[in-house]
């Protein structure tokens, strides 16, 4: 008989093995394990932390392919865009007509997602923050910064992007503290705003 331990071993590497099989490339693995491996954050059920890093994985993904169709699915209708070194906000629609031009001017884009953060609200149990560093490479452009996202994970199955937030590596000429990136305290949830 398994030990409850090993049962959840083992429940982790066929999850990990599912969800690797399904992955184009075996460079996703450290991003796998980063989200798993998350600690010093309030507890995060396995199965939600799984379906966090598809998540993830798959907005990561459709950047690189180009799917603009996929990116408008994952973001809701009310998201904000938030960039504080240009000092602009977007809406979904703005930010979708944005990266359509980007898509047609570029014919490559590499996007690769690492340090991996995950946090729920103690608030809303549907609501988590996710902070990552983006690496963003295109023909024409490249840049590496702190990426936020909140995402509202209401029904289970499909997760929702509320507030797109984006900083540069560093700041005036000095990395990003931990207490100068954003995270999930730094914005009102019910009414979607920051509250700098």
């Amino acid at each position: 008989m398994l030990k409850r331990s090993n049962v959840s071993k083992w429940l982790f590497c066929v999850a990990m093995f599912v969800m690797l099989a399904s992955c184009s490339s075996t460079r996703n693995i450290p991003y796998y394990q980063k989200i798993m491996d998350s600690e010093g954050y309030e507890y995060i059920e396995f199965r939600c932390r799984v379906a966090i890093l598809d998540f993830i994985e798959n907005i990561r993904s459709a950047y690189n392919r180009k799917d603009i169709d996929m990116l408008a699915k994952v973001y809701s209708n009310n998201a904000l865009i938030y960039n504080p070194e240009k000092q602009t906000t977007q809406t979904k629609k703005k930010y979708i007509k944005y990266l359509r031009s980007v898509f047609e001017k570029n014919a490559n884009i590499n996007v690769n997602f690492d340090n991996i953060k995950v946090v729920c609200s103690p608030k809303f149990p549907n609501i988590y923050g996710i902070r990552l560093f983006q690496g963003w490479n295109t023909t024409n452009y490249s840049d590496v910064g702190c990426l936020f996202l909140m995402i509202d994970f209401k029904d289970g199955k499909n997760m929702q992007i509320l507030q797109r937030t984006w900083q540069p590596e560093n700041l005036k000429g000095e990395p990003l503290s931990e207490e100068e990136k954003f995270k999930l305290g730094d914005f009102d949830i019910l009414t979607n705003n920051y509250t700098d």
